[in-house]
């Protein structure tokens, strides 16, 4: 049974088609990447599989229960795109503890069980050390993994994550692509939209390519990259140099 699934999928928005038949699948514990240029529709796949945008045609199921009926909103981990919390000041601590007050019933402490699970949480994304620092304090690399943490502090089975390389330096990338390898040996789906898969290239199962919210044919993205580095190549040198600021 597909994690998440989608059969002739559409949305449309302001009467524009943003997506267009789109049907895929997403096994318990693969990580796949959707890939695309701007405007392809990537983000608003996501959102629409998480219910987040209404879509006018098709179906979508997580973990087998059409969208309109599931409700265990605690199995899924979501990172948006330059995602942010209300308190900037609150600590990494108090951040990653977010995740597990859908799993709490109201007005009920903390326990020593939802403690530990912060903190396993914290270390699994290599925070540990940094619990009483402020999330606001943490650089961009650290506050996707403070997210991420928070998600995983829920118990959630599916991460997913919507461009989480963006703004990155290289060092913090490959931390992130560690940390998300560690996840993926312990079980966990992951479906995240990326522009390039370099830095997660060893993480990722497969690619699902987007464009003009359609989903292309296996390969296209590899195609693409070929035709751009044989033209390319292919400029006069003269060309090349004045391109190049030579």
């Amino acid at each position: 049974m597909p994690v998440v699934a989608t059969r002739d999928l559409g949305v449309v928005l302001g009467r524009l088609p943003v997506l267009r038949s789109i049907s895929l699948s997403v096994e318990a514990g693969q990580a796949v990447a959707l890939l695309g240029a701007n405007g392809s529709g990537k983000t608003t796949l996501v959102r629409a599989i998480l219910g987040l945008v209404p879509h006018q045609h098709g179906d979508v199921e997580l973990f087998g229960t059409p969208l309109a009926q599931f409700r265990d909103w605690t199995r899924v981990g979501y990172v948006p795109q330059r995602a942010s919390i209300q308190y900037p000041q609150a600590t990494v601590r108090e951040v990653v503890a977010m995740g597990r007050l859908a799993r709490r019933k109201p007005f009920r402490r903390q326990s020593d069980a939802d403690r530990q699970l912060v903190a396993e949480a914290i270390a699994a994304v290599e925070l540990a050390g940094k619990e009483n620092t402020p999330f606001a304090w943490l650089s961009g690399g650290q506050q996707q993994r403070a997210l991420i943490a928070r998600a995983l502090c829920g118990q959630a089975e599916l991460l997913v994550l919507d461009e989480p390389l963006a703004g990155m330096d290289v060092r913090s990338q490959e931390r992130l692509a560690e940390t998300l390898a560690r996840l993926k040996a312990d079980g966990l789906t992951q479906l995240v939209v990326l522009h390039e898969t370099d830095a997660l290239e060893a993480v990722l199962d497969r690619e699902i390519v987007l464009r003009d919210g359609r989903v292309m044919p296996p390969g296209t993205l590899h195609l693409d990259r070929h035709h751009h580095e044989t033209e390319h190549h292919s400029h006069p040198p003269l060309l090349a140099g004045t391109l190049d600021g030579r």
